[in-house]
Order: C-alpha cells, then structure tokens, then sequence
C-alpha cells in the first residue's frame, strides 16, 4: 500500500503550507458527486501552493472498507467520528511524508477543527484550520 502526495508549488520554506489529509475513498472521489477533492485542487493550482496527502485503505490505522461510511449528504455519528479520528491519529495522517517534504507548518484544509497528535509528533504545527 502507498499513500500519494501531490505538490502543488514551492513549499521549500516549509512554512503553513496548505495541506489537505484525505483518506482514500475512489469511487466517491472518481465517480461521486461532491467534488470536494476538484475544488481543493483548483484552490492550490490558483495559490499556486499546497499539498494534498492521500491516504491509502488498508494501511495500518486507516479505516478499511468495511467500515460504514454516511451516505452523501448524511452526518457522521458521534462514535463514527470519534473511531475515524482515533484511527487517524494513530496512523500520524502522512506526518512522515510532510516531514519527508520539509513541512514543519501546515494550514489544515478540513471539514472542521482536528488536532492529530501524529503531526505533532514529528514536529509539524497546525498553525490554522481552514474549514471547507
């Protein structure tokens, strides 16, 4: 399994780079009818700038497929999102492949405010969060 980082940019400075961490999810994000990963791409095209991390099912602490996923649309109950962040954190959300890139501040492109211990232990700072 690999996950994939695309760059868009220089982020040399490693500065609050704009960083999207998404867990896989192909046909929603191939064939569904969000978009949501087209217009974060559009977004860092435009500011010339940013790094999505694509995380990989099946890896050790990503969720595999079998887990129930919200319809489109639908909210995520509480104990779904509280399993889904535990995984992630535990995984360190790609921390490595950020700190492979030279990343030590990141500007966190969620669906709403997180705090992942895995960045922070390889020394990476949310310095904000930008909400979709």
């Amino acid at each position: 399994m690999h996950h994939v980082a695309i760059v868009f940019g220089d982020i040399r400075d490693g500065e609050d780079v704009p960083v999207r961490l998404h867990s896989e999810d192909v046909v929603t994000d191939v064939f569904g009818t969000s978009h949501r990963l087209d217009a974060i791409m559009k977004a860092m095209g435009e500011r010339r700038r940013g790094v999505i991390v694509y995380l990989r099912e099946g890896s050790v602490g990503v969720a595999h497929q079998e887990r129930k996923r919200p319809a489109s649309g639908d909210r995520e109950d509480h104990e779904e999102a509280r399993r889904r962040e535990n995984e992630w954190r535990e995984i360190g959300l790609g921390a490595q492949i950020l700190k492979d890139l030279g990343i030590s501040s990141i500007n966190l492109i969620a669906s709403r405010e997180r705090h992942y211990v895995g960045l922070e232990g390889f020394g990476i700072h949310i310095a904000k969060t930008e909400i979709l």
